[in-house]
């Protein structure tokens, strides 16, 4: 691998806990709610030597589809399951570069893989996007070679739609004729990009990631939050080794092996420049999210980590693209547990983002502090208030009449 930053050491974190305690809400979590979308996790993870494996078969069509289950069907043509960013996703990733082998695989088999690329970073820190692809006519070679089947890694329908319009030329994306075998077009992409280790052996459904990897960065976001815990309790000022705060700084420690061991004084400059490394790795940024109930909201995550509804099916199985959102999802969650927020909601009228001075409780709405919206909230209570009214005071006569009798013998 090239450009492996750093080892699998954080100084300030081999001495005790960390102190998480400065940095939860008020109900004792760490994790702040927030709406995103899930993560893609494999169906088969394991350990290696020193590698992490991750992949998910295709098992092929059921001789008779109709009779499994959803479930099942999904298993067979190779879905990967799917897991919610959620409560103790980022405590336990900071308590892994401690862990066992085994530790950091039941992990990854809840939550996904990081996805590491060459350069040993999240492959999401150069990702290939529609824009940087191009679709030509596949050649009768590449058609023979393909024997009917899709190229690894295509992209869903819509996205290839969009691609070939870019290139004013839809005329590529026509239906092959019965005289043709495999399909009409293929798609190229036009400049270098990052991939899992491993992808390309795995058919796109699949890769590795170093264990050494997950313990760096287990130890790098430990570092992060314990910093961060000493400067909220403290006049914005801390002091760390030369080495974390290399560390915290640029990601990379200095070449001077001397000074590693000093103490520098640190503020908010280096865990902003930590926090805005990760988010960069992680490709993090909002997008327009669909949720299962229609409703069309702001979500925060990986870009282009792949959903249900990303993805499409064939009887080869499903495609997808390869894109591993966990570090994305870590990174969010670093975001707002270091300033200490609550964490986000979306609000019921307007749709927008905002941090709640409160969280709302499950299932319940949320309104920002824009007049309309306050207006909508204030609409929404007399209604209820209007609904539980005529709940409570319309009662059956039967139960009115019967009040405090006794039943009636049959």
């Amino acid at each position: 691998m090239e450009g492996i930053q750093g080892d699998s050491k954080v100084t300030g974190t081999r001495d005790g806990e960390i102190a998480l305690d400065q940095l939860r809400d008020l109900s004792g979590a760490l994790e702040r709610p927030i709406g995103a979308r899930p993560l893609a996790v494999p169906r088969e993870v394991v350990i290696e030597g020193e590698r992490l494996r991750w992949w998910t078969p295709v098992l092929g069509m059921p001789s008779s589809p109709e009779a499994v289950s959803r479930e099942e069907l999904d298993r067979c043509l190779g879905k990967p399951l799917e897991a919610m960013p959620g409560d103790k996703m980022l405590e336990s990733f900071v308590r892994l570069h401690r862990k066992s082998d085994q530790d950091i695989r039941n992990y990854a088999a809840k939550w996904g893989p990081l996805g590491i690329c060459r350069h040993g970073l999240p492959h999401t820190h150069w990702p290939l996007n529609t824009w940087d692809i191009r679709i030509r006519r596949a050649t009768d070679e590449e058609r023979q070679a393909l024997g009917g089947r899709h190229a690894a890694g295509m992209l869903p329908c819509w996205q290839l739609v969009e691609i070939a319009a870019r290139q004013q030329d839809l005329s590529v994306l026509r239906e092959p004729v019965a005289s043709q075998t495999g399909p009409t077009f293929v798609y190229e992409a036009m400049r270098e990009f990052c991939q899992p280790l491993g992808t390309v052996e795995e058919r796109n459904r699949g890769g590795w990631d170093p264990l050494e990897r997950w313990r760096r960065f287990s130890s790098e976001a430990a570092l992060i939050l314990r910093t961060a815990a000493e400067l909220h309790s403290s006049d914005g000022w801390t002091t760390v080794s030369s080495r974390d705060a290399d560390i915290l700084l640029h990601g990379v420690l200095s070449e001077d092996e001397a000074a590693n061991d000093d103490r520098t004084s640190v503020h908010w400059e280096w865990v902003r420049s930590s926090v805005e490394r990760w988010l960069t790795f992680g490709n993090v940024r909002p997008y327009l999210h669909r949720f299962e109930n229609g409703r069309m909201s702001v979500g925060y995550g990986t870009a282009d980590s792949p959903t249900g509804a990303d993805m499409y099916v064939s009887s080869h199985g499903y495609f997808l693209e390869n894109v591993c959102g966990l570090f994305g999802a870590l990174a969010t969650q670093i975001l707002l547990v270091v300033s200490r927020e609550g964490g986000l909601a979306n609000c019921a009228f307007c749709g927008l983002p905002f941090f709640p001075e409160r969280q709302p409780a499950l299932g319940k709405s949320s309104w920002c502090l824009a007049p309309e919206c306050r207006r909508a909230m204030n609409t929404q209570a007399k209604r209820d208030s209007r609904k539980k009214r005529r709940n409570t005071d319309v009662e059956p006569a039967t139960l009115k009449g019967n009040r405090g009798r006794p039943a009636s013998k049959a």
